[in-house]
C-alpha cells in the first residue's frame, strides 16, 4: 500500500505543480526534496524528486545512512502511519467523539478495499459537535506487505458490537499529505469531497480502542492535551514539545509510540532539534533521527555556498 501511495505521489507532484498554487519547498531528509502546491479545487498535492540515479556519492550515503536510521524509530517512519497519530488526527479532524459500535457490516458494501463498515452510536462529542446520533465509517484493509509483518500486526483488531472506540472524523474525505512532515500548527483546507458528512481519519488509524481501564484513561488524556495544545489554546511549540515527551513514556503502546511519532514530525523545527539532542532521556532512535538531519541541512547548506 504504501510503495502506490510514494508513487503516486512521485508521479502527480509534477503535474501538480504546474497547474497549482505553489505554497512550500523543502528538503526532508528520507524522501527529498519536497514541493507542496495548493490546487484549483483546494486539494493540497505533495511531490518529491527522486533523483537517486544520478545523486552525488554524499547524498547516496546520506540515504544509505537513512534507511539503517529509520529502523529505529517508532513504525520505522513509515510516512502513511506518521499521518495517522494522535497529533496528526487533531490537528486533522472536524470531530472527535467517543462511539460504540452499533453494527458490524462484513463484505465490502463500499469497494473490496473497504471490507467492513461499523455503525457507531455516538456517546459523547470530545470536540467540535456531531449532530447526528450515529454515524457509518468504512475501514480500510491494510496491506503493509511481507516485510512489515510485525507493524500490521499492531494495528489488527476484530470488531463487535459494544466495542468503544475513540474516534476522529473529518468532513468529506481525510486529505492525504506527505506535509505533515514538515510541522505547523495550522490545519490545512482540503476539498470536502462529500460535503459535511462524517468520514473516518486515515482509516482504522482514526479509532482508538477504549476499555473502560487504564488504556481509556491514558488515551483519553492524551486525546484532551492534544486538543489542547493544537485546537484549543495559543499555539505554543513550547507545551506541544512538553506534552510529546510527557507522553512519550505512556504505559500504552500506541500513545507512546504516536507521540513519539509526532517528536519526529516536530524536527523539522531546529529549536526542537537543538532540545532533543541536549536531553539524554530522549529515545536514541529519535536522537539519531535529530542528528541525521541536523547533518543532512548542514551538508545542504554547504552544497549552496
Amino acid at each position: 500500500m504504501l510503495s502506490a501511495l510514494v508513487a503516486g505521489f512521485a508521479n502527480g507532484g509534477g503535474r501538480a505543480s504546474e497547474q497549482g498554487e505553489f505554497v512550500r519547498k523543502y528538503t526532508q531528509p528520507e524522501i527529498g526534496e519536497v514541493t507542496v502546491v495548493k490546487l484549483d479545487d483546494g486539494d493540497i498535492a505533495v511531490g518529491f524528486s527522486d533523483h537517486t540515479n544520478c545523486v552525488s556519492p554524499e547524498r547516496k550515503q546520506e540515504l544509505k545512512e537513512w534507511g539503517k536510521i529509520e529502523q529505529k524509530l517508532p513504525y520505522r517512519g513509515n510516512p502513511y502511519i506518521r499521518m495517522g497519530t494522535l497529533g496528526q488526527q487533531t490537528k486533522l479532524c472536524d470531530w472527535v467523539v467517543i462511539g460504540r459500535v452499533l453494527h458490524v457490516e462484513r463484505g465490502g458494501s463500499v469497494s473490496k478495499d473497504y471490507p467492513i463498515t461499523l455503525t457507531l452510536g455516538v456517546e459523547t462529542n470530545l470536540f467540535g459537535t456531531l449532530r447526528q446520533d450515529s454515524v457509518k465509517i468504512s475501514l480500510k484493509k491494510w496491506d503493509f506487505g511481507e516485510a512489515e509483518k510485525e507493524l500490521a500486526a499492531k494495528f489488527a483488531r476484530s470488531y463487535r458490537v459494544g466495542d468503544r472506540f475513540l474516534v476522529f472524523l473529518v468532513r468529506g474525505r481525510a486529505p492525504v499529505l506527505f506535509d505533515v512532515l514538515l510541522f505547523t500548527f495550522e490545519k490545512p483546507e482540503h476539498r470536502k469531497e462529500f460535503g459535511d458528512q462524517p468520514s473516518l481519519l486515515y482509516d482504522s488509524l482514526g479509532l482508538f480502542e477504549l476499555d473502560g481501564g487504564e488504556v481509556e484513561r491514558e488515551v483519553l488524556s492524551a486525546a484532551g492535551g492534544y486538543l489542547s495544545c493544537l485546537r484549543e489554546e495559543t499555539r505554543d511549540i513550547e507545551n506541544y514539545y512538553q506534552l510529546l515527551r510527557r507522553l512519550g513514556s505512556s504505559p500504552v503502546e500506541r500513545v507512546r509510540d504516536d507521540a513519539n511519532t509526532d517528536l519526529v514530525n516536530l524536527l523539522s523545527t531546529l529549536s526542537i532539534i537543538e532540545r532533543v539532542l541536549a536531553d539524554e532521556t530522549v529515545d536514541e532512535g529519535i536522537r539519531n533521527y535529530a542528528r541525521f538531519v541536523l547533518k543532512t541541512r548542514k551538508n545542504k547548506d554547504a552544497r549552496t555556498e
